[in-house]
C-alpha cells in the first residue's frame, strides 16, 4: 500500500518527530513519538497546507477544512509530498492511529520513494475551505467558526 506525507518542507528524509496537538483536542496516546503517514493523498496535502503556528480542523466526511487563521493560508505556497511503499516498512513498527494516520515507531527516518512538489492550492482538489475564498479576505464570522467546533 502507498503511503504519504506532506510538508511545506524539501527533505531527503522524513524524521521521526514528536506529535503536538496545538489547540486542538487530542488523546495523549494519539501523540506519538514517530513518522506520520496517510493513505489518503488528499490528507497528506491537507496536513502540508496548515499553516505555521496555527491548527486547522479537518471534516473527512463533508471534504471540509476549517482554518483557525484563514488569513495564513497561502495558496501559491510549494508544498512537498512524499510516497512511501509499506511493505518497505516493517509491519511491527506500523501502528494505526485512526482511519486516516499510521504512525512509524522505533525508526529515526524514513527515506521516500518519491516526492512530487504542488502548491498550496491542490487542496483544493480535495477539500472545501469553509473560512478561506479566493480574494484572501476572511470575516470575523469565519474565525469564530473555528471556536465552535
Amino acid at each position: 500500500m502507498k503511503l504519504y506525507h506532506g510538508s511545506k518542507q524539501r527533505l531527503d528524509r522524513i524524521e521521526s518527530r514528536h506529535a503536538n496537538k496545538g489547540d486542538v483536542e487530542v488523546p495523549e496516546d494519539e501523540l506519538l513519538n514517530g513518522i506520520y503517514l496517510t493513505p489518503n493523498y488528499g490528507f497528506a496535502v491537507a496536513m502540508a497546507i496548515r499553516p505555521e503556528n496555527s491548527s486547522i480542523s479537518i471534516d473527512e466526511k463533508k471534504a471540509q477544512i476549517t482554518f483557525e487563521k484563514p488569513e495564513l493560508f497561502q495558496p501559491a505556497e510549494d508544498i512537498f509530498i512524499y510516497t512511501f511503499d509499506s511493505t518497505h516498512i516493517p509491519a511491527e513498527n506500523l501502528k494505526y492511529v485512526d482511519e486516516f494516520q499510521l504512525v512509524v515507531l522505533g525508526m529515526d527516518a524514513l527515506i521516500p520513494e518519491e516526492v512530487s512538489e504542488a502548491k498550496a492550492s491542490k487542496v483544493l482538489d480535495y477539500y472545501e475551505l469553509t473560512n478561506w475564498k479566493q480574494n484572501n479576505e476572511p470575516t470575523q464570522e469565519s474565525r469564530n467558526e473555528f471556536k465552535l467546533k
